[in-house]
């Protein structure tokens, strides 16, 4: 008996997304795996500094823009010129969020810098690059949309690697002519941001239309979704970085370096969670309600037995581990499993957030709760741990975690058992994907 079209089609998606998602990790790190062995301790610091508050910025320029535009879209998704209105409206968005969110970004990378001493001149420079980078890492995100819609990931991987194999060269070339620094390293990552996203441009613009006139209902569509979800993306910015801004704040740049390059090796032992937003998210955005609820525990068991195998890593391969970022980080070793647990955790809240995005699950409430929820972890994390010591603050980001998945799973039943407490806060223009 044959393989149905539709199973035919998941195999190919299964197989494009296993090897340009490897693919990708791998170049990925390299490239940072490369700066943690050639920079000296003290470049990484500074180096972390500037992802840190790169990170919060390109966070707070998404809170979900293009999941929402994805689950508008529903399956409407060879429609160019609903994906174009989509795509203008999501583009214009950003760009005022832009003006409001580099101020945020550049006042931590300041206050952050000079807390452990880098020159002002270099700040400047740092501070050009980063608004740069924010503005090209949001577009890059916006316009993997319809490559993701169209389940075309093996062209998306592509452009994404051909920006990580020219950083490679970058820094490998600055570190033979001896012009390694940080500078440089940011230099060469704003550079790799401009390809991929001209590259992105390039594969996308025969997938979507533009709109002769502004497209002022598809705009007033993504504020109406979005918009309740800021108070809790702002928050989660500031929270995604906090290790790095609590070393800042304490001045101890071995810790700033410590954290950024266990940051490195989080990401290593978490590469399924690309797989989110990439297939499973646009799954949900077209299962209809019932089947979403009847596949729910299967989805959720998947879910957990991914975490825990994540988290677990840490315990048998700590060794292993360590020799990924070097020997000048020898000391780390028995924190190791607290990387590995969190990034167990993450991955499963990644999944959770996946469906309260690409479901619509949005309220106002939802994001204050959240809030609240996080800071009395934290509060306990300050009380039980000491934020001078590393462990101390990868404590503080898994009770962060637990929390949020806390509230995500109370949000599901809120969608579940009382729908009106989120059908009420859409706005009835909005088409269903029942």
């Amino acid at each position: 008996m044959g393989i149905s079209p539709r199973m035919e089609r998941l195999l190919r998606l299964g197989v494009s997304f296993t090897s340009g998602e490897a693919m990708l990790q791998v170049l990925q790190a390299v490239n940072g795996l490369l700066l943690v062995w050639l920079l000296s301790v003290e470049d990484f610091a500074v180096y972390a500094v500037f992802t840190a508050a790169m990170g919060f910025a390109s966070q707070m320029l998404g809170f979900g823009i293009t999941p929402t535009i994805i689950s508008l879209v529903g399956m409407d998704f060879q429609d160019k010129a609903k994906v174009g209105r989509y795509l203008m409206a999501g583009s214009s968005l950003r760009l005022w969020m832009l003006l409001i969110v580099s101020p945020l970004g550049l006042a931590i990378l300041w206050f952050s810098s000079l807390k452990i001493g880098i020159p002002v001149t270099s700040i400047v420079l740092l501070s050009g690059l980063l608004v740069g980078a924010n503005y090209l890492s949001s577009q890059i995100d916006l316009f993997c949309a319809p490559l993701q819609m169209l389940g075309r990931v093996g062209t998306l991987y592509r452009c994404l690697a051909l920006g990580e194999v020219v950083r490679i060269l970058l820094t490998l070339l600055l570190w033979v002519a001896h012009l390694l620094s940080v500078g440089s390293a940011v230099v060469a990552s704003v550079i790799v941001l401009a390809i991929s996203y001209g590259s992105l441009l390039i594969m996308t613009r025969s997938h979507f239309q533009k709109p002769c006139t502004p497209p002022l209902r598809e705009r007033q569509q993504l504020v109406a979704l979005v918009l309740p979800s800021l108070p809790n993306a702002l928050f989660g910015a500031f929270q995604g970085q906090i290790t790095i801004f609590i070393s800042a704040m304490l001045g101890n740049t071995q810790q700033i370096a410590a954290v950024g390059a266990l940051g490195r090796l989080a990401r290593l032992v978490s590469f399924l969670s690309a797989a989110n937003p990439m297939i499973v998210g646009p799954a949900f955005a077209k299962m209809g309600e019932a089947a979403f609820w009847r596949r729910l525990p299967f989805i959720l068991l998947a879910a957990s037995l991914i975490s825990c195998g994540i988290a677990f890593s840490g315990f048998f391969f700590p060794e292993l581990l360590i020799k990924i970022i070097g020997e000048k980080y020898r000391h780390l070793d028995s924190v190791v499993w607290l990387v590995t647990l969190g990034s167990g955790l993450i991955y499963f809240l990644n999944v959770l957030g996946t469906m309260r995005t690409f479901r619509r699950w949005v309220a106002w409430w939802a994001s204050f709760a959240t809030i609240l929820l996080v800071l009395a972890a934290q509060s306990g994390a300050l009380l039980c741990f000491n934020m001078e010591t590393i462990s101390g603050v990868l404590m503080l980001g898994i009770f962060a975690t637990l929390a949020r998945i806390v509230m995500v799973f109370v949000l599901m039943a809120a969608a579940k058992f009382r729908p009106s407490w989120l059908r009420s806060e859409k706005p009835q223009i909005l088409p269903s994907n029942a």
